[in-house]
């Protein structure tokens, strides 16, 4: 056999195993559900595949992408956390209620942040370190956010008008015809970011191996994942629970780690940790 012979009969195997590799992407199914809803949508009207409507389509959907892309840090460490839209909601209605009451635009937007923030923290701190179950914490976080919503807004609307407020949904024409806002300029950082952080960092690595398995790492204990800023801001090493039984000696490879005899992490087969 010739080297031509060789370099033909590898080709379709390559064929092969890129074919399956496409059919095999995670990606491929939304991918497929996004057209099939692009043409359902497109046949009643033809204004629908317009520059204009899919611009205003993708403005519409920012506040949603933002949540997905926090969301997505739980669901890498096998959680999930049903309270993050709510809290988003209560954080919008302080920021409004104060700005519309009189208070500083920038004063606003702080504090309707650390709302957010405080709240996520403590959904996490109930099960990272009260040891709670993930799905009841956040379930009763639902609950308590939703109330205080209603309670705090009595009911009312609070319209602002503000410049800072509404500078995410300022921007221009590209090309003269594709409407792009300063929201959707930020929100393609933010996924750019957060894609090079999961793939191209140890940090991203280390969230990966605690959703593939948590007790991979002695040190590093996930409850679930609800805690939502604890993830996007970092995994924090922690020391193993005494309360749990001591790990048997003996050598176990996940997520690219080795513990040795001693239940200890040791990285030297670990790429991330060079």
């Amino acid at each position: 056999m010739t080297l031509t012979d060789d370099r033909a009969a590898a080709t379709p195997s390559l064929r092969n195993r890129s074919a399956e590799a496409f059919l095999h992407n995670p990606a491929l199914g939304p991918l497929a559900a996004l057209i099939l809803a692009m043409i359902v949508f497109s046949e009643p009207t033809s204004t629908f595949l317009t520059v204009d409507n899919l611009s205003l389509v993708v403005q519409q959907s920012l506040v949603v992408a933002t949540l997905a892309l926090g969301q997505t840090l739980i669901v890498l460490t096998s959680g999930i956390d049903l309270a993050n839209a709510a809290i988003m909601v209560l954080g919008t209605i302080v920021l409004a209620r104060l700005v519309t009451e009189g208070s500083l635009s920038g004063v606003a937007l702080l504090v309707g942040f650390h709302v957010c923030a405080l709240l996520g923290r403590v959904s996490g701190g109930l099960v990272t370190m009260l040891n709670l179950p993930p799905f009841i914490v956040i379930l009763g976080m639902l609950t308590v956010v939703l109330a205080a919503g209603r309670l705090y807004s009595g009911g009312n609307s609070f319209p602002v008008t503000n410049d800072l407020l509404g500078i995410l949904g300022q921007g221009g024409y590209l090309f003269g015809q594709l409407k792009v806002t300063h929201g959707m300029t930020l929100a393609v950082v933010m996924f750019a970011v957060t894609w090079y952080a999961l793939t191209r960092t140890a940090w991203g690595r280390h969230v990966y191996a605690l959703g593939n398995d948590p007790e991979a790492d002695p040190r590093s204990r996930s409850a679930g994942g609800a805690d939502q800023s604890r993830h996007a801001a970092g995994v924090r090493d922690r020391r193993p629970d005494p309360r749990l039984p001591p790990r048997s000696p003996r050598r176990r490879r996940t997520a690219g780690r080795r513990l040795d005899e001693s239940g200890g992490l040791a990285h030297d087969r670990c790429p991330a940790s060079r």
